[in-house]
């Protein structure tokens, strides 16, 4: 079995899947195969180190990732590996929040305040308790502070200490707004996506007994895209490892594309530092590209000074036609120009499926979408606005968490009033004085009106008899789907957007907005929801066959909630599923959301100055210059450049641009008296 295992493998790839128990760092090269190697030496750890896969943690970036991995293990195996963990870091510290919830000061129920949610909640604190301009102080951008502060360990309290002790004056708004919503998460029992990994730290930090049970229970972890770790992360991984654990880190510094939010392509030789021994392997046989694309790829990134190890890709498949680098005048030229190559391809026998279209910005897609759409070519854009991120499937989301966790106001004012039922912010105000008077949630609060009034019948009180009349249909809706979230989770969710009326509420928005939303009905997206909870059901079973006595069984309901809010914007289709997008249509992308994917064509649109590397970006060039070395590795068969001469910018000015700087550092690499240039300059610029 075990040479079934490495057989297929090249002589570094054996290295590393055979590699004795140790701290590995595989510096894998784009295309290279590190997802084979990843998967074989788990293969490897369980067949012939003879560990068990409760013993294994695999984390991946992507949901899908976790995956496809564990099915290509099966594969290799030749059966299930239940008990193994293949989970993204956030997904594994929900599965431990969700085990040791008391000794992490949870309740069980706790939900996972999505994105959208998140800045509501803000908004809400800045107006109603600390009555500020939300113009000044914009939610999102007060979401992404506290998302910095969590994911470098900083709690109020520590980031409070430490302006004061630097002697610098912090934004007293920006303090309280942080302080309320650590309080407000703690009173609703919400967590945030950086809160789910700190709180897992917190935990393990705080407690020897769930420390030390983990520690032992990994002996093996595989971390894969390590140059995408945070702080945070590394030191989550640092708390796993006890003196039995080793761990393999898989990743590129030269893909590290992710500094923005927080990503640190410098944990990689942090790991070797700290984890030493490490034992070094570089994989840089590519099985992607061609080699003039490969020959690109090389030239652009030897330009960056700061690399963990000096590397150059070399493939297998031939040299391939020479890159095609074309310049356009103006870029409606340019999505004309897009549009006329993708014609051409396709007369030639390529599958719409097979070109990728990427670009630094989304916003440089509207172009090339108008001139696709105008002839007829099929596209898909990912990347995009989610399934999930849509009006009417978080309303359809937010009656599920109320559900779950009546503590959750966040959820409960989102959708209290949707469809309208008169219940306004004078009501809402009303109801929020009781709770705030006996120190409850505004759902507890709904309750002991509705009972006081409806069922004990204990007031002459006007007002409150006023007050109840306009919440018992919402409360007893909800504790009418309070008795059918055991129910099969389809009916479940069927029942949900009709009983609260969301079905028929979209309905009518969508005969009133039928022009606008002919493409995108939101009536047919609540009933892909419903979808979408049969798929997922069918598979809960699986999912969760691995879960072991000791671990908190959860219902397919929360669940469903827990993952949905999870994935990611590149694991999914505009409907919501993660399965395989449109088969005939080309897809169109921010460079971002293709890392990890490969196509047989790759055309990267606005290679020109100001776009790649952006305006904004100017101070870190370097992730900028990976940012295309991403774009251009993506390519297997095909790869075309191209920029405009001018367009418009943010503020709608027409202006000049011309050829990224990358793309003269590529030319300029290359001798022109050599006879097969990896490359071919077109001039495109007389196109109107």
């Amino acid at each position: 079995m075990s040479t079934s295992i490495i057989d297929p493998l090249n002589k570094e790839q054996k290295e590393a899947v055979s590699a004795p128990l140790s701290n590995i760092l595989v510096i894998a090269g784009a295309g290279t195969g590190k997802t084979r190697v990843l998967v074989s030496r788990i293969a490897w750890l369980l067949q012939v180190e003879m560990l068990l896969p409760r013993e294994v943690l695999a984390v991946t970036f992507t949901n899908k990732a976790a995956r496809e991995m564990r099915e290509r293990i099966e594969l290799i195996m030749g059966h299930s590996v239940d008990g193994l963990w293949a989970n993204t870091f956030h997904s594994f510290s929900l599965r431990i929040l969700r085990n040791y919830a008391k000794q992490a000061g949870l309740l069980p129920d706790f939900t996972v305040l999505d994105t959208d949610n998140q800045k509501k909640l803000i908004k809400r604190i800045l107006k109603e308790e600390l009555n500020v301009d939300i113009k000044k102080y914009e939610p999102g951008m007060i979401a992404d502070l506290i998302s910095d502060f969590k994911e470098n360990g900083l709690r109020f309290a520590a980031v409070a200490s430490l302006a004061e002790n630097i002697n610098q004056k912090a934004d007293p708004v920006l303090l309280k707004a942080y302080e309320s919503y650590e309080k407000t998460c703690q009173r609703e029992n919400l967590v945030d996506f950086s809160e789910l990994i700190l709180r897992v730290v917190e935990l393990l930090q705080n407690n020897v007994g769930v420390r030390e049970l983990l520690q032992h229970r990994f002996k093996q972890i595989l971390v894969d895209e390590f140059q995408d770790t945070n702080a945070l992360q590394f030191k989550l991984l640092k708390l796993l490892v006890g003196p039995d654990t080793d761990i393999m880190a898989v990743g590129d510094d030269d893909q590290s594309i992710y500094g923005w939010r927080g990503a640190d392509s410098g944990n990689m030789q942090k790991f070797c530092d700290e984890f030493a021994p490490v034992t070094k392997i570089k994989l840089i046989e590519n099985y992607r590209s061609r080699q003039n694309i490969l020959d690109l790829a090389n030239v652009l990134i030897a330009h960056n000074s700061e690399r963990l190890v000096l590397k150059e890709l070399h493939g297998n498949r031939g040299r391939g036609g020479p890159v095609e680098i074309r310049s356009f005048a103006n870029a409606h030229a340019e999505a004309e120009g897009i549009r006329r190559i993708i014609r051409i391809l396709k007369n030639n026998g390529v599958q719409y499926k097979e070109i990728a279209v990427l670009y630094r910005n989304n916003r440089q897609s509207s172009l090339i979408e108008t001139e696709l759409g105008n002839y007829g070519i099929p596209y898909v854009v990912l990347g995009g606005m989610r399934f999930y991120d849509r009006e009417e499937i978080l309303n359809a989301l937010a009656y599920a968490k109320v559900i779950i966790n009546q503590n959750d106001d966040t959820s409960l004012l989102r959708i209290i009033n949707v469809p309208s039922r008169k219940i306004g912010p004078a009501v809402i105000r009303e109801l929020s004085a009781v709770a705030k008077e006996r120190g409850i949630s505004l759902y507890a609060a709904l309750k002991e009106v509705y009972k006081y009034v409806e069922i004990d019948k204990k007031t002459d009180n006007k007002a409150l008899v006023k007050l109840a009349k306009k919440i018992s249909e919402f409360y007893s809706l909800i504790e009418n789907l309070k008795k059918q979230k055991d129910n099969d989770l389809q009916d479940f969710m069927k029942n949900l957007i009709e009983q609260t009326g969301l079905r028929e509420y979209y309905q009518l928005k969508d005969e009133k907005e039928q022009n606008k939303f002919k493409d995108n009905m939101r009536e047919e997206n609540l009933l892909e929801l419903v979808n979408n909870a049969h798929i997922f059901n069918k598979s809960y079973e699986r999912m969760f066959a691995d879960v072991n006595e000791e671990e908190a069984q959860i219902s397919p309901l929360t669940a469903f909630i827990s993952n949905i809010t999870l994935i990611g914007s590149g694991e999914m289709d505009e409907k919501g599923s993660t399965d395989e997008i449109d088969e005939g249509a080309v897809r169109l992308m921010t460079i971002h959301s293709a890392k990890g994917l490969e196509f047989n064509v790759v055309i990267v649109a606005g290679m020109e100055k100001n776009i790649l590397p952006s305006v904004r970006s100017e101070k870190n060039k370097d992730e900028e210059r990976r940012l295309a070395y991403v774009a251009i590795t993506r390519a297997k068969e095909k790869l075309v450049l191209t920029y405009a001469m001018k367009r418009y910018n943010f503020a709608q000015e027409l202006e000049t641009t011309g050829a990224s700087p990358f793309i003269e550092e590529i030319i300029s690499g290359f001798d022109d008296e050599l006879k097969a240039l990896p490359y071919k300059y077109v001039n495109n610029q007389n196109m109107l």
